[in-house]
């Protein structure tokens, strides 16, 4: 609303407005309007609209032409064109013209087109058809949308590739495909850039982005003692909790190898995943010259050619403090995972699959005896005590394979009741608990391998005294183990040992103010700590053995340790309730806000840790000679063993005990020297680039390492890294491990693998290849050697046909 306060000042202001009008008449005679319409098609709800330099309708047909950038939209769909028909009466459109239709993120591109609105069917003449889902391109002279997401395409191409000269495509007579289905091609030639690399009469291809049944990439290698080798797998959705993979593997010199691996999630913590494999093996190992290219160096004959391997690993959560888990490995031959320790579901695959699905792994390749158990687990937190409630069961491959005597110790079942150190009542005393019962099973028994069953009840009592700067804890404990075994006279014996131990430590920290881009302050905490353990000596010749449990080395000895840990601080920046680059909540750290409304908040990280530790025996003497009948075991050691695995397992702490070579049992603390070997263990890892774990015990009489054990890795953001693991154990083994990745170029990569046994210099094995990574395919090409077998492998995958995520 305009008010005129003066007549006289408005009067040029009309003036210049009639002169307005005047020109913008004048140039609507001289140049056409652009014309737009808007309708509703078919009693539908979306509104089309029509826009164009010349834009007609007529009545009686029912029929909108338009022409001269034509622009036609409704919903999430739009055309541009040079010239359009609609009808709204068949719902038939017609455009010719540099032709450009989206919906969504799909769109088609040629020279003229004709689509039905109702049934989505139609033909594109000379046009580019782009399906964003997979990332189609389906080129032809002749495309014809037979439906909803159905293509018919004659002198055709497909790829996934952008570009006018994709890395690749399939070029074909005839070419039917189906979105989130699959496609075929007839008179296919596949072609690598310019260069045509493989004709096919007939692909078929899966053409799926989302969690269907279809097939999966293929693998190719050939080796030594498989010949050429194609591997195909088949994914099967099944629900939405369940789906499985079929494997077909075609092997030339052995047969055809098939696989099922079934996967069923029903929630975070309750999760199954079964595999099996099944070969009917054309070739055996009977020792003679004619199979000797079949053999296992490590291994016994193998005469059988059935061969099968089925492995499970299924978690069970009841409740927040119940749950329950079950691991099975059974295999056919000792030979069998030497042989299959690569492909889709070999052993290197079956292992990376339960440990990152489960956080349990499985034996490894060359073990020949087999861990198989099932575990229930209770938790009362408002006590602090769990049970444990299982069977752990262990196949003897060879034994079973061979048929010789199984003397393999079982444990079926095992349970175990522990608690918590906890405090008593007001009391100043603090107490725990251990107890087990077992029964240990033997399918055959010696005169000292027996079986029977076992109780082990262990309390003991803390008072803990913190003072200014020193803590102080004595303890006492009093362990009752029961034994009925089938080698003692009266099927009953029983031992009683008291455990005393005393505790003193203390923490010095100082602070470091660097104030560089490292860290802006740097704490130390050193914690010397010196402890006195004694437990006295027992008679336990007459006493059965089943494990460490059996066997109680008597102790007065102290023992001090010295630990480092080194802590940085690091103001970090973040929005309010984000995280930062470390991934810790803003608002879960202490933080304050700048004057930029910008958090500041403290980031800390241990960065250093190393320990140090060594016993000194107050009564040394010369090496025990123990009646070993009632303890050998056949292997001859004496391990540290868990009763039993779980979220929360008994195990006992026994040391590293073993015979020598007369039968005899000998002890580590029992030598005639008054100082243990000195004990060390590190981590660090002061940069994101570099971590570095070891540790050694080494002996100030023989001036050597007993153990040593390291490993680095190196990693840098643009993917390179490199990986090297050392263990050495008293000249029992020692072996060097290292894996190396390098990016030759932003999508090519090349890695090595090497692995040998020091001990008698021997190549475990070595593996060296490349992979090329692009934004529509990628490579990979390896090279295996091993003492058994040489492979060569090539796995090439097209995104979009064929691939899985």
């Amino acid at each position: 609303m305009m008010t005129i306060k003066n007549s006289l000042t408005f009067l040029p202001h009309i003036h210049f407005l009639h002169v307005a009008f005047l020109l913008l008449a004048t140039l609507n005679i001289c140049m056409p309007c652009r014309e737009a319409f808007s309708f509703s098609y078919n009693n539908k709800n979306d509104e089309w609209h029509i826009s164009a330099g010349m834009v007609s309708y007529d009545k009686e047909k029912q029929l909108y032409t338009a022409q001269d950038n034509v622009e036609l939209k409704g919903g999430n769909t739009r055309l541009r064109a040079g010239y359009l028909e609609f009808s709204n009466i068949t719902g038939n459109v017609i455009a010719s013209g540099n032709v450009i239709l989206k919906s969504g993120n799909d769109s088609i591109t040629c020279d003229s087109l004709l689509l039905n609105m109702n049934d989505e069917t139609g033909t594109i003449y000379n046009g580019v058809i782009f399906t964003q889902e997979n990332h189609f391109y389906i080129k032809g002279d002749t495309i014809q949308k037979t439906g909803k997401k159905t293509y018919h395409a004659d002198r055709a191409s497909l790829t996934s590739c952008d570009g006018e000269k994709p890395d690749w495509k399939i070029s074909a007579k005839e070419i039917k495909i189906t979105i989130e289905g699959y496609g075929t091609a007839k008179g296919a030639t596949l072609w690598a850039g310019n260069i045509p690399a493989l004709y096919l009469p007939v692909i078929a291809f899966p053409a799926k982005t989302k969690r269907q049944t279809g097939l999966l990439s293929p693998r190719i290698s050939t080796s030594d003692r498989k010949g050429f080798e194609f591997e195909q797998p088949l994914f099967l959705a099944i629900s939405r909790e369940t789906d499985a993979s079929l494997y077909g593997n075609y092997m030339h010199k052995r047969g055809i190898k098939t696989a099922l691996e079934f996967r069923h999630v029903q929630n975070k913590e309750s999760r199954i995943t079964i595999l099996y494999d099944y070969l009917n093996d054309l070739e055996i190992d009977d020792g003679t010259d004619a199979t000797s290219d079949f053999k296992i160096s490590s291994t016994p004959q193998r005469t059988n050619r059935d061969r099968y391997w089925f492995r499970t690993k299924s978690s069970y959560q009841f409740s927040n403090e119940c749950n329950a888990t079950v691991d099975l490995d059974y295999v056919s031959d000792a030979d069998y995972m030497h042989e299959f320790r690569h492909g889709y579901t070999g052993y290197d695959t079956t292992s990376a699959i339960f440990q990152d699905t489960f956080g349990r792994g499985i034996d490894e390749y060359d073990d020949t005896t087999r861990k198989n158990s099932v575990n229930i687990n209770r938790i009362w937190s408002e006590y602090g005590a769990a049970i444990n409630m299982g069977i752990m069961w262990y196949d003897d491959v060879v034994a079973r394979q061979t048929d010789i005597k199984d003397t393999t110790l079982q444990r079926a079942p095992a349970i175990t009741l522990d608690t918590i150190k906890q405090q008593i009542g007001s009391s100043p005393l603090y107490f725990d608990f251990d107890s087990e019962y077992t029964f240990m099973y033997r399918k055959e028994t010696t005169t000292t391998l027996v079986k029977g069953y076992r109780s082990d009840i262990f309390p003991k009592f803390y008072l803990p005294i913190q003072t200014d700067s020193i803590f102080i804890e004595p303890s006492v404990g009093f362990r009752q183990t029961n034994w009925n075994s089938s080698d003692s006279g009266s099927n009953f014996s029983h031992r009683e040992i008291l455990d005393i131990n005393l505790a003193m430590s203390t923490t010095l920290s100082k602070i470091f103010l660097p104030e560089n881009s490292f860290a802006e302050r740097v704490k130390h905490e050193i914690t010397p700590k010196i402890e006195y353990g004694y437990i006295p000596e027992v008679n336990q010749n007459d006493l059965p053995w089943f494990d460490s449990t059996d066997y109680i080395e008597r102790k007065n000895q102290i023992t001090w340790t010295l630990t480092n840990r080194f802590t940085s601080r690091k103001n970090a920046l973040a929005n309010p309730g984000h995280e930062n680059d470390l991934g810790i909540s803003m608002e879960k750290s202490r933080n304050k806000v700048n004057n930029n409304n910008t958090v500041i908040s403290p980031v800390y990280r241990e960065f250093a840790w190393f320990e140090i530790s060594q016993s000194y025996y107050l009564d040394p003497e010369e090496d025990q000679e123990t009646d070993p009948s009632s303890i050998s075991d056949s292997d001859g050691f004496i391990y540290s063993d868990n009763i039993f695995e779980g979220n929360n397992y008994y195990e006992t702490s026994t040391s590293l005990t073993s015979f020598d070579e007369n039968g005899v049992l000998e002890h580590k603390s029992s030598s005639g020297h008054k100082f243990s070997d000195i004990s060390a263990e590190m981590e660090l890892s002061p940069y994101s680039f570099l971590t570095l774990k070891g540790d050694i015990e080494w002996s100030p009489y023989d001036n050597s390492f007993n153990t040593c054990n390291t490993q680095v890795t190196l990693k840098n953001p643009r993917g390179d890294s490199f990986f090297a693991r050392y263990g050495y154990n008293n000249s029992v083994s020692e072996s060097l491990y290292s894996r190396l990745e390098t990016k030759l170029t932003g999508s090519l990569s090349a890695f090595a693998i090497y692995e040998q046994n020091l001990i008698n210099n021997r190549t475990i094995e070595s593996m060296t290849g490349l992979y090329l990574n692009r934004p529509c395919w990628s490579m990979r090409i390896a090279y295996s050697d091993t003492p058994d077998d040489r492979a060569f492998s090539f796995m090439v995958n097209l995104h979009g046909i064929g691939e899985f995520e």
